[in-house]
């Protein structure tokens, strides 16, 4: 972290023992820290892995310290993309679920449709980051989510790209 006239005034490493990365960083209401990224540790910063990649999500106080993380995932490959902090206080994550890899886990919807392949998958936590909800979106090839923004009226916008023509996708 640095000042405004560009001195340094901490630096942090965050993960574990296997291949971790960073996509997102924002500053939170209360002056923290939200980084979302991917991990493949199981040790370390990182509380568990259920597969290849999973979501991380590491809350950090305003001098760099983790003040919870959390994992979300499933055996496939499942890589985050964005972190956005909601209205509510709590935290928005959207990036990529591997559907298929998960058996349709991930999507607590009752009309749940399964999908083959990647599909958008966005997360919902409360400020202490304990999931509301989690729901994918997309059709029978890949869908990848990468940013999000939340509507006046508290509603979500999903932002990304799509092979697929049916299912959820028009």
């Amino acid at each position: 972290k640095f000042d405004a006239a560009g001195n340094q005034q901490w630096q942090k490493v965050y993960g574990g023992s296997d291949d971790d990365r960073g996509q997102d960083i924002i500053t939170t209401n209360d002056d923290g820290y939200a980084i979302l990224g991917s991990s493949k540790s199981n040790d370390g910063d990182v509380s568990n892995n259920s597969g290849s990649n999973d979501f991380w999500i590491s809350y950090l106080d305003s001098s760099g310290a983790i003040v919870w993380q959390k994992s979300f995932g499933y055996a496939g490959s499942d890589n985050a993309f964005s972190v956005i902090q909601t209205q509510d206080n709590g935290f928005l994550l959207s990036g990529v679920l591997d559907v298929t890899a998960s058996g349709g886990a991930g999507n607590n919807r009752i009309d749940m449709q399964r999908h083959a392949g990647g599909d958008y998958w966005v997360v919902k936590l409360d400020a202490l980051g304990e999931l509301e909800w989690s729901r994918y979106f997309g059709g029978t090839f890949t869908d990848i989510a990468y940013d999000t923004a939340q509507t006046q009226n508290g509603n979500f916008l999903i932002i990304g790209s799509s092979d697929s023509n049916d299912v959820d996708v028009n």
